[in-house]
């Protein structure tokens, strides 16, 4: 059973070494408070053990960023942004990140909102005095790998995937983040911030008819993720609902939309439905071709990039199903030339794979039009 005098002796021995390593006077003098549980205890002392717990990791995210030199563009006011500051600094292991989350979520539910879970105040403060052991010990001894200092240019992208964030979840699409294009590091770093909860916000944005095409092809980019590990419910209604979105709204004059969420639930949810639908629309337009093959140009930097990036998904036909790399298919086949020998075999491989095509139990289309697809591949593959 834990006691109060654990509590009294890990308090005695960080105590003076938060002094020393600067933090701030008030924050030391709210943790010397918790030093032992008084008898009658009720759930205000839980609720205030929050409050401790947040103003000691928002100012241990502010000695990282005056001791380590990395720019912050979080929220210092958000528990969440100021842990991942602490495990992208190095401060927190991905499993320590993770446990620190699940004893601020207890502490959240037992003291605060509803408080429909329970916990005892002993072993609560117990496990507030664990963290703050912990972090003091990982700022002498850091986590042992390369701990990540982000250059200038991906300081700027970690800026402006917040900067987006934060705009769509107020509604607010206005600063340089709406303003320039996406890439692979900028669609990625989104990703990584966005929460679970965010996803009414970024079908807000998707269907808002009032914006530009690029910001609404952007939310659909980013529906699927980290996010939603774990969730598999609202996972597949999201995937039905934006297969049901394109089917009953396609419009190619907004085809950059369209795209997006083919695209989405192609390479996200291996629901190749829409992508096959999609680009044998596109098919029917050469110069809608020839935008959707710019649109992949800027997306990559360079044809170059592009290409590179999809011959290697194609390449890795044991893991990614067909299903999963259509438009790489299209595009590359669209792209080589005879010369190609390498990726003419690549591609001639993958249309023997055509029985790996995953669609939907509710798809209507047919192995048929995989073919049609490949139509260039196939001219080339047969010389």
């Amino acid at each position: 059973m834990i006691e109060n005098s654990q509590h009294i002796t890990i308090s005695l021995t960080i105590l003076p070494q938060l002094r020393k390593l600067g933090y701030d006077y008030q924050v030391i003098e709210e943790l010397r408070s918790i030093q032992s549980v008084p008898q009658n205890t009720d759930k205000e002392w839980l609720s205030n053990l929050r409050s401790i717990m947040e103003n000691y990791l928002r100012d241990t995210g502010k000695l990282a960023h005056k001791l380590d030199g990395v720019v912050f563009y979080g929220d210092w006011n958000s528990a969440g942004d100021v842990r991942e500051f602490l495990r992208e600094t190095g401060w927190l292991s991905n499993a320590e990140t993770r446990h620190i989350s699940s004893i601020y979520g207890f502490l959240s539910d037992s003291g605060s909102h509803k408080r429909e879970s329970f916990m005892n105040p002993i072993v609560a403060t117990y496990e507030c005095w664990s963290v703050v052991e912990l972090i003091t010990h990982r700022i002498e001894n850091p986590v042992k790998r390369q701990r990540i200092v982000r250059p200038e240019n991906c300081v700027s992208v970690y800026r402006l995937a917040k900067q987006f964030v934060i705009g769509i979840r107020s509604d607010k699409y206005r600063g340089r983040a709406f303003e320039i294009e996406f890439d692979t590091n900028l669609m990625e770093m989104t990703r990584e911030l966005l929460r679970k909860e965010d996803t009414p916000q970024l079908w807000s944005l998707l269907t808002n008819e009032t914006v530009n095409d690029g910001l609404r092809n952007r939310a659909a980019s980013v529906m699927f993720g980290k996010r939603l590990n774990n969730d598999h419910a609202h996972e597949s209604k999201l995937k039905e609902d934006l297969r049901l979105y394109y089917l009953n709204n396609l419009d190619m004059n907004h085809w950059l939309v369209f795209r997006g969420i083919a695209l989405a639930l192609a390479n996200k949810a291996r629901n190749a439905e829409c992508l096959l639908d999609y680009i044998r629309r596109i098919m029917e337009d050469s110069e809608l071709i020839e935008k959707n093959l710019q649109e992949t140009y800027l997306f990559y930097k360079d044809r170059g990039g592009a290409k590179k990036s999809y011959v290697s998904t194609i390449a890795n036909i044991e893991d990614c199903p067909t299903s999963k790399c259509l438009w790489e298919i299209f595009y590359v086949s669209r792209q080589a030339t005879l010369g190609d020998k390498k990726i003419c075999q690549l591609l001639n491989r993958r249309m023997r794979q055509t029985d790996r095509l995953v669609l939907s139990n509710k798809s209507s289309c047919s192995n048929d039009l995989f073919f049609v697809i490949l139509s260039n591949a196939k001219k080339k593959t047969n010389h």
